[in-house]
């Protein structure tokens, strides 16, 4: 059944992108709109692939940028609407909605720096990192 309506312009299923939101799961409760159980759309076109990143709603014909489980059968963890198949996204545009969603997973930062040498950012909270050595840094290309 197609909720791609239903969703913001982003999301992340947690339970299945465990890496980045093992943290706080309880989070889909404050955010449902960017916390979500499963994947808006069950089919799409072309069918998922771990290796494809964009896709087109069977349903509802909503485009988006998907990025898949690395298990067969695979389904979409992480997404972000697009206005149609011809706009491809920069990386920079993806991880800072993965940033964003990393701050709100881990409801913000804490009162320490981060632990790598010299850094002077705060970390995580409930990490020792903070955002730039966690991952999904700018890319100057």
């Amino acid at each position: 059944m197609c909720e791609c309506q239903s969703v913001g312009n982003f999301f992340v299923c947690p339970t299945s992108f465990s890496d980045v939101f093992s943290h706080n799961y309880n989070m889909k409760y404050k955010f449902p709109h960017y916390f979500i159980e499963d994947p808006p759309c069950e089919e799409a076109k072309p069918e998922f692939d771990y290796g494809e990143f964009y896709y087109v709603c069977a349903e509802c014909q909503q485009a988006w940028y998907f990025e898949c489980y690395p298990e067969t059968p695979t389904c979409p963890i992480f997404g972000i609407k697009i206005p149609d198949m011809s706009q491809v996204l920069s990386q920079n545009r993806i991880n800072s909605i993965k940033q964003f969603l990393v701050v709100l997973a881990h409801e913000g930062f804490s009162e320490n720096k981060c632990i790598h040498n010299g850094c002077m950012d705060y970390s995580l909270n409930g990490i020792k990192v903070c955002l730039n050595h966690f991952g999904y840094k700018f890319s100057p290309h």
